[in-house]
């Protein structure tokens, strides 16, 4: 069984969060 992690899924979501802002900072 595995075990989520809160700080990795807090990382993942900052990572994607980012990922859009770069994209509608560029757009």
């Amino acid at each position: 069984m595995l075990q989520r992690d809160p700080l990795v899924e807090y990382k993942l979501e900052g990572q994607k969060m980012f990922q859009q802002l770069q994209n509608s900072i560029k757009a």
